[in-house]
């Protein structure tokens, strides 16, 4: 198993933001991290978790798997 992350940057959300824990409580960030791992063939295996690293910076990082198969196509930037 390996380790990635997935930094978010730019966001237009205070650190003591309610929308912040509504998004993060809502699964936003288990979604984005699912969707991160698949686009190079993996899957997020555990607890994924996020932290302010900057004023509009968030690092979102999580446990993966390689996965035998990858559907549908990755995104432009991953090719």
């Amino acid at each position: 198993m390996s380790s990635r992350e997935l930094i978010l940057d730019d966001l237009m959300l205070a650190r003591n933001d309610p929308a912040l824990a509504s998004l993060r409580d809502g699964g936003l960030f288990d979604d984005l991290a699912a969707l991160h791992a698949r686009a190079h063939g993996e899957n997020v295996r555990g607890v994924v978790s996020a932290g302010w690293i900057g004023p509009s910076t968030v690092r979102i990082c999580y446990d993966v798997e390689e996965c035998a198969v990858v559907t549908g196509k990755p995104h432009a930037r991953h090719r």
